[in-house]
């Protein structure tokens, strides 16, 4: 679903459901083609006829004219940005751990699980990935 408001300049969307298509991906400003403040906080991806996102939804943020974007607590779906004159981007509470390193951090804690006593530095140093990255 894309929002068909080509004369808007600026929106800010709070704790809005935000609808994807089949495939997931919702794709709602690219009809927006004055758009130049883009803020979005607190939103769900959601596909058709869902209650709970499942966390594979992708927002794709592709707008030419996108100056300013502001995102906070973007934790529960992907998101794919294409703005290609963005001047300001400030991101708050979002992940971006790619499945490689989820897949490498799980590893390191298996590590940890299988020293008895690791070595003071090896611990440190493996704890603090795992807790922190």
């Amino acid at each position: 679903m894309s929002l068909n408001l080509p004369k808007l300049l600026s929106l800010h969307l709070d704790s809005v459901p935000i609808l994807a298509d089949e495939d997931g991906q919702a794709k709602p400003f690219s009809n927006c083609r004055k758009l130049n403040t883009l803020s979005i906080n607190n939103c769900n991806v959601l596909y058709p006829n869902v209650i709970i996102s499942d966390g594979s939804e992708i927002l794709i943020i592709d707008n030419e004219t996108l100056v300013n974007l502001t995102m906070d607590y973007t934790l529960r779906y992907k998101t794919v940005i294409w703005a290609p004159n963005i001047r300001s981007f400030t991101i708050k509470e979002a992940r971006f751990h790619t499945w490689q390193e989820q897949k490498k951090k799980k590893h390191l804690k298996s590590i940890l699980r299988s020293f008895e006593q690791p070595p003071k530095q090896v611990y440190h140093t493996l704890s603090e990935y795992c807790l922190y990255s």
